[in-house]
């Protein structure tokens, strides 16, 4: 299996390391070849296509075929349900699956029904926070 990694942080004094690490050891204990990884030092307000990596990383899908798009977790995609649910859809009709890991160990493939709902729920909760000055 053949994938491309995805980081974003939210200012550049941030250090993407820990997601980075996380990926490797996830996608390496699954037999993952990650080709390359993309990183974002901006804002999870803006849009996945409007960030420098992101736009490169939907380009390079069209160019490339890789099974599956890792990120450490899906709120890295956008911070608002909207935006993140037209990534992970846009990801889907590419026939690219999404793969999140995250520190509670939990994984997200977003070919499962569950999923979907996860998602829903993820993004609703990610903007209710911003809203409420909490969250990242």
């Amino acid at each position: 299996m053949k994938a491309f990694g995805y980081i974003r942080v939210s200012t550049r004094d941030q250090d993407e390391d820990v997601q980075r690490r996380a990926i490797e050891e996830f996608t390496r204990s699954r037999g993952i070849e990650v080709l390359r990884f993309y990183v974002d030092k901006v804002s999870g307000a803006s849009a996945f296509r409007e960030r420098p990596e992101g736009s490169r990383l939907v380009k390079d899908l069209e160019a490339e075929r890789v099974d599956a798009v890792v990120v450490w977790s899906i709120d890295r995609l956008g911070r608002s349900m909207i935006d993140t649910l037209n990534t992970v859809i846009e990801l889907e009709q590419g026939h690219q699956g999404l793969v999140g890991q995250r520190r509670s160990g939990y994984k997200l493939s977003t070919r499962t029904l569950g999923s979907h709902f996860y998602r829903s729920w993820r993004g609703s909760r990610n903007s209710r926070e911003r809203g409420l000055g909490r969250g990242n």
